[in-house]
């Protein structure tokens, strides 16, 4: 039994350290720069900004691109681009999670 103990720390661990590195969302809380860098990521742009209002995210991206995105419990998210009244100028969301680069700013 004892020697179960150690190897049950050693899962644990391996598995805290995928779940940061595959979704960290599920490990820290999503933060506005990296939903922005994810967001531009996947559209191709440099990142903008993002914040939260009641139930969804607004961000922009580099090319001053509007979005209303949701995140689910994983770290995924989905976007819409909308008008900068919050109206929906686009209905092909665009899709994506946010990774470690995301969180640590890197990358593009």
């Amino acid at each position: 039994m004892s020697k179960l103990v150690p190897l049950f720390f050693v899962v644990l661990v391996a598995v805290a350290l995928a779940g940061l590195t595959l979704r960290p969302g599920t490990v820290l809380s999503i933060s506005d720069e990296a939903l922005a860098t994810s967001i531009a990521r996947s559209a191709d742009t440099a990142a903008g900004g993002c914040h939260h209002r009641r139930d969804a995210w607004f961000c922009t991206d580099g090319d001053s691109r509007m979005y209303r995105a949701t995140v689910g419990d994983y770290g995924c998210w989905e976007a819409v681009k909308v008008t900068p009244a919050g109206k929906i100028a686009s209905l092909e969301p665009v899709y994506g999670c946010v990774n470690l680069p995301d969180f640590l700013g890197i990358g593009h």
